[in-house]
């Protein structure tokens, strides 16, 4: 029996320690469980370096999580960044809830990825591929001997599942208007007047304050945004066409082609010329 208050008989727990390439190279899950729980059930922790996903097969399960309330009903998913502080208790006294830690390269990042875009409580897809993935690692979890390999392919099938998930993006106004910027830039990259101040006249927002949102949702500012669109154009145009450098420059809004070929070296250490001899 477990010690933890409020979980009850028949519940349990798993533990696994991961080797070196498992820990380098793949996803993985130290912690796994499969609880039982009445009322007096509560986890409340400020910081643990794992992500989590809690199934709620029956009863409810009260979340907060950075500053916001949560009811997560039977049938639905709860995931979790555990490196920000978090709360939940049952909801009821016949709570049962399946839940799993995991790690690795890529899973916080894919964790807040969802996090921004779907929420903290998640459904489940009616065809039974997230419920069979949580099975599936579970099932492994209960394993002395986890197929490392196999688990970690079923927890990235997971995430790339709930990236999917039908329903409205949570996207703050911001996050909207630097979405649209993007894809502005994606389709009219050729513009040699296309710049920071136009985009940011676009947007009615002034120019500063455009490129920091645009920097912080984004990672890059909308100038290099755009540089990475046209150097991207570019390559295509290199490996397929036959048209020349001073085309393929005007045609990616440079304003001429020794820019052009000043800023393809800079990014991809190499001339186009080269570029399109080391793919022909």
């Amino acid at each position: 029996m477990l010690a933890d208050i409020g979980v009850l008989p028949g519940s349990s727990r798993y533990y696994h320690e991961a080797d070196s390439f498992t820990e380098s190279c793949l996803y993985f899950t130290p912690h796994a469980g499969d609880y039982r729980c009445n009322r007096e059930y509560e986890v409340a922790r400020d910081h643990l370096d794992v992500c989590q996903l809690i199934l709620v097969e029956e009863g409810q399960l009260y979340v907060e999580y950075n500053g916001e309330s949560y009811v997560a009903p039977a049938g639905s998913l709860v995931l979790l960044d555990c490196r920000r502080p978090h709360r939940y208790t049952a909801g009821s006294d016949e709570l049962h809830m399946r839940w799993f830690h995991f790690v690795g390269a890529g899973s916080e990042a894919y964790t807040n990825l969802i996090l921004q875009t779907r929420g903290v409580v998640l459904p489940v897809d009616p065809e039974g591929k997230i419920q069979a993935c949580m099975s599936d690692i579970l099932a492994a979890a209960q394993q002395q001997d986890m197929n490392v390999h196999m688990t970690s392919v079923h927890i990235h099938t997971l995430l790339a599942l709930l990236v999917q998930l039908p329903g409205q993006l949570h996207r703050s106004d911001i996050e909207q208007v630097i979405d649209r910027s993007a894809a502005y830039i994606e389709t009219h990259y050729g513009d040699a007047d296309l710049s920071n101040e136009s985009l940011a006249h676009m947007s009615a927002l002034s120019s500063c304050y455009f490129i920091r949102q645009f920097k912080n949702i984004r990672g890059i500012t909308p100038h290099q945004y755009i540089q990475a669109v046209r150097i991207r154009s570019a390559r295509q145009m290199l490996t397929t066409t036959s048209r020349s450098i001073e085309d393929i420059a005007d045609i990616c809004g440079f304003s001429n082609a020794s820019h052009f070929i000043m800023v393809f070296k800079r990014m991809t250490g190499i001339t186009p010329l080269q570029f399109r001899m080391m793919w022909r």
